[in-house]
């Protein structure tokens, strides 16, 4: 086959959104007409897709060779926020029961495009694997945060003209899956500051630091740890609130 378009393929996936691309390649029987051994080489180029609420993967090209016992991934490529991430592994499918393949795939980026939405902007390092059945993954792995920014209006709180405060919501994590999703699995990556996050809010001026760990169930991480928060560049660390502002020698929040 060949110029097959993606976007025509099921959302099977359930958090794949807006896939895109043109694939080619064979697939070959060889052997016994009861059970023959099947030969894959399939190349995918132009690819696109959104993972839930993260910023689009774009450029993704790369090939999958191998049979019905082991697939290889081998070139494989693309790109999140103009930056180049690159990805290895294997796929061992299981054709009478699909999401009981199993994976081994790793995925690098030096300074993938995270997030970016509502003023914030996030761009990481990235080494993560994701292992296992695929209704049982195991993700993990290290996300080393740099050139990110806050800005705008502080994105949990309000203050009215009293003077009183609320809360709008709670912080919330984007799922990796959603619920009726046949992918399912649980998460283990850290989350750390190479460089300290630039915070300019109506409320809040500093950097921000941290130490975190995303945990819990792909369709509802979980996020632990501490942020400090600390000088960035020459100007200390400041708390505006109504009728007051107040300078800031040491903060620290645990999450938990």
């Amino acid at each position: 086959f060949a110029d097959f378009d993606l976007g025509k393929l099921p959302r099977a996936l359930g958090a794949l959104q807006d896939l895109s691309g043109t694939c080619d390649g064979s697939v070959t029987a060889r052997g016994p007409i009861a059970k023959p051994r099947l030969e894959v080489d399939v190349g995918v180029r132009d690819g696109e897709a959104r993972i839930g609420d993260m910023p689009r993967i774009s450029k993704f090209r790369g090939r999958i060779r191998g049979d019905d016992q082991e697939l290889r991934l081998e070139n494989v490529s693309a790109s999140m926020g103009a930056a180049p991430l690159q990805m290895r592994g294997k796929l061992q499918p299981k054709a009478q029961e699909p999401w009981k393949s199993r994976v081994d795939i790793a995925l690098t980026s030096k300074n993938a495009l995270l997030w970016r939405r509502a003023g914030v902007r996030l761009r990481a390092g990235l080494d993560v694997t994701a292992t296992g059945a695929l209704d049982a993954l195991e993700v993990a792995g290290e996300i080393r945060l740099r050139e990110g920014k806050v800005v705008g209006r502080f994105p949990w709180f309000e203050f009215r003209r009293s003077g009183a405060m609320r809360n709008p919501g709670t912080i919330s994590i984007p799922a990796l899956a959603s619920e009726a999703s046949p992918v399912r699995g649980r998460l283990a990556l850290t989350i750390e500051t190479e460089e300290a996050i630039d915070v300019r809010t109506n409320v809040l001026r500093c950097g921000i630091t941290t130490a975190l760990k995303l945990e819990g169930k792909l369709s509802h991480p979980v996020l632990t740890g501490t942020a400090a928060c600390v000088a960035r560049g020459v100007d200390a660390p400041s708390l505006k609130l109504p009728g007051i502002q107040m300078r800031i020698a040491t903060a620290l929040v645990d999450f938990d």
